[in-house]
This record gives structure tokens, C-alpha cells and sequence, in this order.
């Protein structure tokens, strides 16, 4: 009887949880005219998403699990498509990231294609501007939780990033790549 019940109740909370991401979606889609939500994407609890006006959010049967963020702002364009972005994750653009399909974002990955400049003492951070460059991440790669990916990326498909790893230049396909910062450290059959 135990069982039963348990079963019931875990059965009513993925109907409740399936509802709630649905209200999060029409949510988006009424906030942001720029954002396109295709297939089945399911948008977990406390996420924060922001597609401003000037910018374009594209998410295919995206997962995205709770608390993380996922911004689009002055020009940047974001299109993830057939993958899962785990919990507490930032992805934000102000250039262009794509996460192709069938890839793996750990917990607490950080996804950034700008950086901020600096440089002049008379003038706060936050008034010099930005540096951007695409961020790509090609079909099928695995990137390790507490991993960072930095402006300029490419990561070809089939890699696998190890956790905690800070990934500032792009790497040729099928390969493990690790370290702070990250290097090819052997090819994958």
C-alpha cells in the first residue's frame, strides 16, 4: 500500500512539476517577444531567463534544471537546442553562444562570450565597455561541473570537459580537455 502511494504521489508531482514549467514558458514567451520556445523544454524552478529587446533567445527541447540563468542581453543571441543545461548554470550573451544537440552542461558551468574591459584608472569598470566573441559548442560534448567557458570558444563535438575546468581557447573534435587552463589531454575513441 506504502508503494502505491509513494508511486501515486511521485506521479502527481511530475504532472505538477510538467504544469509549472509550462506556466514558466508562456510566462517567457509573453515577457519577451524575441525568445522562441520550440519542442519539449522544460524550465526548472527559480530559473532566471532574459532575452531583451535588441537580443534572440532560441531554446529545442532544452532541459534546464533549477536556478539557473540564462541571459540575452544588448545584441546577444543564445540558441541551445536538444540538451540540458544542469542546475545553478549562467550562460550569459551579449555576442552569440550555441549549444548544439545532444551536449551535457553540468551543474554550476559558467558560459560567458564577453568579459569587461579595463585599463583606465579614471574611469569605473563598469563604463569601459565590453570585450565579446561567439561561443560554439558543437554537438555532443560533455562539460564538467564548475567548469568555465570563456569568449572565442570553440568546442568541437564529441569532447568531454572535466569538472573545474577553465576553458579559454577552442579544441579540435573527439578529445578530453582539462586543467585551469584547460588542455587536450588525450584523444577519445
Amino acid at each position: 500500500m506504502l508503494r502505491l502511494l509513494k508511486k501515486t504521489y511521485r506521479k502527481t508531482t511530475e504532472i505538477k512539476d510538467t504544469l509549472l514549467s509550462s506556466l514558466r514558458i508562456l510566462n517567457l514567451k509573453l515577457k519577451y517577444p524575441n525568445i522562441s520556445i520550440i519542442g519539449k523544454t522544460k524550465i526548472g524552478k527559480n530559473c532566471y531567463i532574459v532575452c531583451d529587446d535588441e537580443s534572440r533567445l532560441i531554446l529545442r527541447s532544452v532541459t534546464i534544471a533549477n536556478n539557473s540563468s540564462i541571459v540575452a542581453l544588448r545584441g546577444g543571441n543564445i540558441s541551445i537546442s536538444n540538451s540540458y543545461i544542469g542546475f545553478n548554470c549562467m550562460i550569459v550573451s551579449r555576442n552569440e553562444i550555441s549549444i548544439e544537440k545532444n551536449c551535457e552542461i553540468a551543474e554550476f558551468t559558467v558560459i560567458r562570450d564577453q568579459d569587461h574591459r579595463f585599463g583606465s584608472i579614471n574611469q569605473p569598470i563598469s563604463k569601459q565597455g565590453y570585450n565579446s566573441s561567439p561561443i560554439k559548442i558543437k554537438q555532443n560534448v560533455w562539460v564538467g561541473a564548475k567548469s568555465t567557458i570563456l569568449k572565442g570558444v570553440v568546442i568541437e563535438k564529441n569532447c568531454v570537459v572535466a569538472a573545474h575546468s577553465l576553458v579559454n581557447k577552442s579544441f579540435l573534435k573527439s578529445c578530453l580537455i582539462a586543467g585551469l587552463p584547460a588542455k587536450k589531454i588525450r584523444l577519445l575513441d
